[in-house]
């Protein structure tokens, strides 16, 4: 859980790898009724050296649900498809998540749980390469990670 601004909270996250594509489901939740603040959000998947190699930036759900929309104590589920390079290195990858002021492009501040501070006001998270179960009849092919 963090608190981004004084108007949205990132309770958990949803992930799929596949096919040169992270499908990321954010789930957020209103800390307050109607910001002033027009905040788009911003997903970065960064590889192990912090490289950026795919992103998405936007209005929340889908270009649909301003922080100006959003009600105290509401859930949103907000999709978000990023695209990489085929041959991406994702050992090590991580998900950075935040807002910004759309007007300035100021990052809103991102706090954890612990009331500490997430650098660059990002919160991030790393992706674990989950294998499904072994099939004897495709020992040879690649995974994906999930």
């Amino acid at each position: 859980g963090a608190r981004i601004g004084d108007a949205a909270g990132l309770t958990g996250a949803w992930a799929h790898v596949g096919n040169g594509r992270l499908h990321l489901v954010l789930i957020w939740r209103g800390l307050a009724d109607h910001s002033d603040v027009d905040a788009k959000v911003f997903v970065h998947l960064v590889d192990a050296t912090g490289l950026i190699i795919g992103q998405s930036d936007g209005v929340p759900v889908n270009w649909t649900r301003p922080l100006s929309s959003w009600k105290l104590a509401e859930t949103l589920l907000d999709v978000h498809v990023i695209e990489f390079a085929p041959d991406a290195d994702l050992r090590g990858a991580m998900v950075r998540v935040g807002l910004y002021d759309a007007d300035t492009l100021a990052r809103m501040a991102a706090i954890g749980a612990d009331d500490q501070d997430y650098p660059q006001n990002a919160v991030t998270v790393p992706l674990s390469v989950v294998l499904g179960p072994e099939d004897p009849t495709d020992r040879d092919r690649p995974r994906d990670p999930l």
